[in-house]
């Protein structure tokens, strides 16, 4: 007994003292197919039960299979032992890897001691299809006699038949569409992404997904078919409606005998039209299941329906998918369901949305009725949907019953933005267990949480994830539901550190980043939205996303290749500023959007509002990009440019001073705005910013409510909190009146407004032309609440959280708040609680990362550290304006702190 005591007692100190390599990530996503890089990155973590723990070295193997890698001479590439603390964007240095090619690749690593850590589990990657050359398969459209009378909103159904007698060891599908599309094998769908191939720029690019389909191939007959339908492709680029939707697939399929075979849509293909009679975005889909081509996506298709393929010529390049596609992410059931004076039902799924609904049915007796389900995201104060907001968007969908006993739709080919849902001519009475919500939006990794003890905050922190699930449908949109759903550069550009706080974001924006340099016009400016559906651009705040946005996302994940890959990008974005401004450096003509939507009293006619001139603005952008592109030119080696931005910064600087500054610092426009754009982009000299923030924080005090609009908005917290303003920041976070962050949230919302008034206290409406209900930008709050009241810093010197400072304020008459985020480096965790002068701070700083931990005190007093008192040597005292407490130096793991 004595023996297996001690057993258990040496095990657990193993456990304990063992370290282990998890999380591999290539290009940031987990075995991904069809990756593109010539070199790709490989990233880990490092996780220890112990303190300290710090990794000293590192050995990355690959080989093409997990047999292969447990033998030297069966390696395509072995680092050996590296010395090394880096395990983030690793570039694969072996032999060069072909099309199709997959490698297996595993981790060790060996701590501060020098002890070596298992090998990881393995992870892959594989590689897509290199060269345009490698695509053997041609664009096809459907050659239907009807698909010409008909509606050219009808969705195109394609199908091949193929045979094998041999076994299938692999087979790879690359698919994609001009349109949307989803594929099937033998009756089956491959795969659970939705609205593929997702969005880019068309005239440039698009992307394709590749499959493994190996285990849906049998022996003997098979099938693969697909249907499409319009998507983006036509919904926001006219010219394109009149244009066929296209298919392309090349099936891979290698046999045991070693011979393989390719699949590719040619003109053997075959195309008709069956039940999906229209697609749209904006409107909905209108499926007709009478219309249902029997078998089409089986063996045994009614031949007579079908017509050869035709083969066109599409000139767009094709390019694997870099980001993480779109899925449901969750199925929601209603909580109530009303029946209405009509007949219809009133469904309230408890949460605005994004996706469609799944509704089940029983059909008989009722073929050819149609059942039609509207969406909307509030209610009317009668009860009924309120549709004014959507504009021209439908938000509709109907379904023509077949007649059978047991029926199931769910659109395939649109998404609606919701929380209620009204639905018409339903068979039978509606139960909850007939009726489910879809939520769709890229799969993207929830990387951060935070909660606090107010029930509203916590409430706010939920409707920002959610407003940013429904707004990231593989492109960063201001609003899912109305006639819009469009890339605006500035709602990214606010929202992108939330962003990042919020999901593992690294993919989905560089993605996107790539489209707005290929989107650029030709005199440098940015266009609104991206991708771009339209010319234009150049707005403040909007433009200057080319520059901010991989600004932020360096700071969140240390990755020098987007600052690299958009670095021509800002250039050009910096010198049609220039050329704009002309020879005095003011930018005082071209359309300007300004501080969008910020505060205006209808009450009040002695306040003209928080009106912020707009070349005031573009001018602030001007200066600010151009020193951030300064900085950028450093970290990328370009001397020369770091010096000619440096120098244009600092001359536009000057230019603002003369026209827009007092010799006391007080701006021209005389708004919170403005004096947080002076400080944030160091416009103001650094011995006025002080009586700037004194001018910021007047005026807070005065309105007792915030001003700013989209621009504003994400600054003014921060602002406050680094002059030592957290009574006036907290007092702005806790507002539950108008206008306010907390002001929705009393009003039953479940993501974040447009407007902060989209419902008024007397419960009307604001304007219908622009008043949605889940528009992500003031959503930038939860930046603030994770940097300043949660104290999880980003720092731009220590890029993708190469050291963790961690710096909570209390403020706001909160007791605690705790966060935690996933780092690209591990997980790093913050929790405080206050009572009375008792303050209690626990944090977790990941392995390999070091941690600088300030705590808010008097010098006077006592600081313990996992229940042992610290000596003044041990810290160091700071007294700022922002912080006036002790630091405190630690290596990785758990600490727990109090200050007596």
């Amino acid at each position: 007994m004595k023996q297996i005591s001690v057993l258990i007692l040496m095990l657990c100190c193993y456990n304990l003292m063992a370290i282990e390599v998890k999380k591999l990530r290539t290009e940031y996503l987990k075995n991904p197919m069809g990756i593109e890089a010539e070199a790709p990155r490989l990233s880990w973590e490092v996780r220890a039960e112990r303190n300290g723990v710090a990794q000293s070295a590192y050995e990355i193997r690959c080989a093409e299979s997990v047999k292969k890698l447990k033998h030297r001479k069966a390696l395509l590439w072995s680092t050996g032992k590296v010395l090394s603390n880096k395990t983030t964007l690793l570039e694969y240095g072996g032999e060069a890897l072909a099309s199709g090619q997959r490698v297996y690749w595993q981790v060790r690593v060996w701590d501060e001691k020098g002890k070596a850590s298992k090998w990881s589990e393995p992870a892959f990657f594989e590689m897509g299809l290199l060269k345009k050359e490698d695509w053997k398969a041609g664009w096809i459209h459907a050659n239907s006699p009807s698909f010409k009378a008909e509606a050219i909103n009808a969705s195109p159904y394609f199908r091949k038949e193929f045979s094998t007698n041999k076994k299938v060891v692999r087979a790879r599908a690359y698919v994609s569409a001009q349109g949307l599309y989803e594929l099937y094998l033998n009756g089956e769908k491959v795969g659970n992404d939705r609205l593929t191939p997702g969005w880019t720029s068309y005239e440039n690019r698009i992307q394709y997904q590749v499959y493994d389909v190996t285990s849906m191939i049998g022996q003997g007959e098979n099938v693969v078919a697909s249907v499409l339908g319009n998507g983006w492709y036509r919904e926001f680029r006219n010219q394109n409606m009149k244009k066929p939707l296209t298919f392309i697939l090349q099936m891979d399929v290698n046999y045991s005998d070693g011979s393989s075979e390719l699949i590719v849509t040619d003109d053997t293909w075959k195309s008709a039209l069956g039940a999906i009679e229209y697609t749209s975005i904006y409107n909905g889909e209108q499926y007709n299941a009478t219309k249902e081509l029997k078998n089409w996506n089986r063996v045994g298709a009614v031949s007579s329906v079908w017509t050869n393929a035709l083969v066109v010529d599409v000139a767009t390049q094709l390019v694997a998918t870099e980001n993480e596609t779109m899925q449901v992410m969750n199925r929601i059931q209603p909580v109530e369901i009303k029946e209405t004076e009509s007949g219809s039902y009133i469904i309230d799924f408890g949460q605005n949305l994004v996706g469609v609904m799944e509704i089940q049915l029983n059909g008989k007796g009722h073929k050819g009725e149609v059942v039609t389900l509207h969406h909307a995201e509030v209610l009317e104060p009668n009860g009924k949907l309120y549709r004014k907001a959507l504009r021209r968007a439908q938000q509709t969908d109907n379904y023509t019953i077949a007649g059978e006993e047991t029926e199931k739709y769910t659109p395939r080919f649109t998404f609606h933005g919701f929380r209620y849902a009204e639905v018409i001519g339903y068979p039978g009475k509606l139960q909850k267990e007939n009726i489910t919500a879809l939520a769709i939006h890229s799969n993207l990794e929830e990387t951060g949480q935070f909660e606090c003890s107010e029930p509203l905050i916590n409430q706010l922190v939920h409707n920002a994830v959610w407003g940013q699930k429904g707004n990231f449908v593989d492109v960063p949109t201001d609003c899912p539901q109305r006639d819009e759903r469009l890339g605006w550069t500035a709602d990214t550009q606010v929202f992108t550190p939330a962003g990042c706080f919020n999901m593992q974001s690294a993919a989905f924006y560089m993605k996107w980043m790539k489209d707005l340099a290929l989107d650029q016009n030709r005199d440098g400016s940015v266009p609104r939205y991206i991708p771009a559906i339209s010319h234009g651009g150049g707005q403040a705040g909007w433009s200057d996303a080319a520059v901010i946005v991989p600004w932020y996302l360096y700071h969140f994940y240390g990755d020098t290749t987007v600052l690299r890959e958009q670095y021509d990008s800002m250039k050009r974005h910096i010198e049609f500023m220039k050329n704009r401004a002309g020879k005095n450096l003011l930018i005082q003509k071209g359309k300007q959007y300004g501080d969008w939507l910020s505060f205006k009293s209808e009450n009040n006619d002695h306040y003209m509002g928080a009106f912020t001139d707009k070349y005031f603005i573009a001018t602030a952008y001007f200066s600010y990009s151009s020193a951030l592109v300064a900085k950028i030119a450093h970290i990328l080696g370009e001397q020369a440019d770091e010096k000619y931005y440096t120098e244009l910064a600092a001359k536009v600087r000057k230019a603002f001073q003369n026209e827009y500054m007092t010799a006391n610092g007080r701006l021209m426009s005389n708004t919170q705005t403005a004096y947080c754009m002076g400080i944030e982009f160091d416009l103001v000299p650094e011995a006025l910013k002080p009586q700037v923030a004194k001018y910021l924080a007047n005026d807070v005090n005065k309105m007792k409510h915030i001003t700013t609009g989209f621009l504003g908005t994400p600054m003014i917290s921060f602002i406050l909190s680094e002059y030592g303003y957290y009574d006036e920041a907290y007092m702005l976070l806790m507002r539950k009146k108008y206008p306010g962050w907390l002001y929705p949230v009393t009003k039953g919302a479940t993501t974040i407004w447009e407007r902060w008034d989209g419902i008024r206290p007397d419960g009307s409406f604001q304007r219908a032309g622009m008043n949605s209900f889940n528009h992500y930008a003031y959503g930038a709050i939860v930046n603030w609440l994770y940097q300043v009241v949660a104290g999880i810093r980003i720092d731009e010197r220590n890029a993708g959280f190469s050291e963790v400072v961690i710096e909570p304020h209390v403020g706001g008459g909160l007791t605690w708040a705790k966060a935690s985020y996933n780092s690209i480096r591990g997980t790093i965790k913050s929790a405080w609680k206050m009572e009375n002068d008792h303050f209690e701070l626990n944090v977790e700083v990941p392995v390999n990362t070091k941690g600088v931990i300030r705590i808010v005190a008097e010098e006077t007093d006592t600081i313990t550290k996992n229940g042992e008192s610290l000596k003044r040597a041990q810290m160091k005292y700071i007294s700022t304006a922002s912080f006036k407490g002790y630091e405190i130096n630690v290596a990785s793991g758990k600490y727990s702190f109090v200050r007596k």
